[in-house]
């Protein structure tokens, strides 16, 4: 909106040599800001996937690291978010089943109803407003199938 400073930055090298990363460099001021990295188009989740992870490089900057998708009904979920307080490569994985985090819109009841979009793969948000800048890179997004009766 003007007020909230974020570029994104070319694609640099994954945590996996060749692999490619976004980048987005931040600086949040004071008060509530946050910036999304959006697909152009959601993105849709296929039947059976239960989470979403991705590599994280974090700057230790504390920002605090969501994801939003939408469900059929229009219903928008937020998964709790992760305080990217780590410097380097590290795992992040959100759930798809909306048992933690916010919600609204649509349905607003708190049930996933099939077929889930991914609307953000990442929000990146100023915690209690103290202002923060940084880097973040993301790499290798990948959805991650739900066993309901694995077997031994």
């Amino acid at each position: 909106d003007g007020r909230i400073s974020a570029e994104e930055s070319a694609v640099k090298e994954g945590p996996a040599q060749g692999s490619p990363s976004l980048v987005l460099d931040y600086d949040f001021g004071k008060g509530w800001q946050y910036a999304l990295i959006s697909p152009t188009q959601p993105l849709p989740v296929p039947k059976g996937a239960g989470q979403l992870t991705y590599w994280v490089k974090g700057s230790g900057s504390g920002v605090l690291l969501l994801m939003r998708y939408q469900d059929s009904t229009g219903q928008t979920f937020q998964p709790e978010g992760v305080p990217v307080d780590w410097t380097g490569w590290k795992p992040v994985t959100f759930a798809l089943n909306g048992s933690t985090g916010g919600r609204w819109g649509g349905a607003n009841d708190g049930k996933v109803h099939l077929p889930i979009k991914i609307t953000a793969l990442a929000v990146l948000d100023n915690p209690q407003g103290r202002g923060t800048k940084g880097q973040i890179e993301l790499a290798s997004p990948s959805l991650l199938r739900t066993l309901t009766n694995p077997t031994p």
